[in-house]
């Protein structure tokens, strides 16, 4: 989330005696800024935040689901990823998903999955979790049916 804030001009200090005092002539009007000389005047308008990319969802799969890992008298430093190149992480109508193979558990082969889609700084999760068995293609394609 990003919050701005502006800021009010401050008030003006009451005029000092040695002002000179307003002049009863005609004044002619101040002209009208042209597009362009508005246009720089204006704040520039920030890009928006980038979308999920591929390492973004395997980084964030793993992070999301290493408590459905817990097996007792493991911690984190005992699991062992599957690389990125040999996971399933795949963009499926604007919905990422990741099926991850994890080893180093008592209870070998698990994986992890999750389905995600918003922005790094702002995921919007679907579905996650861990499970017992090969990270293989009925893995995925259950991965794939939760999100109908």
């Amino acid at each position: 989330m990003i919050i701005t804030a502006g800021c009010a001009e401050a008030p003006s200090a009451s005029p000092s005696p040695s002002a000179p005092a307003a002049s009863s002539e005609a004044r002619t009007p101040t002209p009208t800024p042209t597009p362009s000389e508005t246009a720089a005047t204006e704040p520039a308008v920030e890009a928006p935040i980038a979308s999920l990319a591929a390492n973004d969802v395997y980084e964030l799969c793993k992070t999301q689901t290493l408590p459905y890992l817990g097996f007792e008298g493991l911690s984190a430093s005992d699991y062992v990823y599957q690389p990125l190149g040999g996971s399933r992480v795949e963009q499926v109508d604007g919905i990422w998903h990741a099926l991850i193979g994890v080893s180093g558990t008592p209870s070998d082969p698990v994986h992890v999955f999750c389905s995600v889609s918003g922005t790094l700084a702002a995921p919007n999760w679907i579905g996650y979790g861990s499970a017992l068995g090969a990270a293989d293609d009925a893995a995925w394609a259950t991965v794939l049916a939760g999100v109908g």
